[in-house]
């Protein structure tokens, strides 16, 4: 009971074991029938918050642009800045640019998820994370990583890996769900031990 217990409390705690397959029960991955040891995840925007974020930003662009070509008047942005007409045409202009920005980004996130999906990979010796923007994937060895943390940044879960030069970021947004990305923190944990050991 007292382990069942603090398995629940550790965000790392591995999964138990299948004695059937010798997989994590949920295991939410896949593997490789080749190479049994090596764990893919999928590594793409997650739908729902990728079409939200559209939705957001797309009214934020239907709606600046309106009120860049409707512009009569001047602007007092919080009591400090005052703009005259002009100069308030100018700033809607400016965030009806950002707001598109931020749209042609949304649909690039859903486009991948249509074209060729990208998978984080946990081998034998490393971890692969693909770039967002990049073709090439970033490789760290399970031997120059020094330390694990699950974080949550404003509602954004995400592992920081920290390595002997620098950190390295696996969002959780990019997998299935939060519990995928505490079973990927929990196989990485496992493979640096192991690695650590040898």
């Amino acid at each position: 009971m007292s382990k069942r217990r603090g398995q629940a409390m550790d965000p790392y705690a591995a999964p138990g074991q299948d004695a059937d397959t010798a997989a994590p029960v949920g295991f939410t991955g896949q593997r490789d029938a080749a190479r049994p040891h090596v764990l893919r995840y999928r590594y793409v925007p997650r739908l729902i918050p990728m079409l939200a974020a559209l939705s957001f930003f797309g009214a934020c662009l239907v709606f600046y642009v309106w009120r860049t070509a409707t512009n009569d008047r001047g602007l007092i942005i919080n009591g400090l800045f005052e703009l005259e007409r002009d100069g308030a045409t100018v700033f809607f202009a400016s965030l009806a640019v950002a707001s598109a920005g931020f749209v042609l980004v949304g649909l690039w996130a859903v486009s991948t998820r249509i074209r060729a999906p990208s998978y984080l990979v946990l081998d034998e010796e490393s971890l692969s994370i693909p770039s967002r923007f990049g073709r090439k994937a970033r490789t760290v060895p399970y031997a120059a990583i020094r330390d694990i943390q699950l974080l949550n940044v404003q509602g954004q879960s995400m592992l920081q890996i920290a390595t002997a030069s620098d950190k390295v970021t696996v969002a959780a947004i990019m997998l299935t769900s939060d519990a995928q990305l505490r079973e990927v923190g929990a196989s990485l944990r496992e493979r640096v031990r192991s690695r650590s050991k040898v």
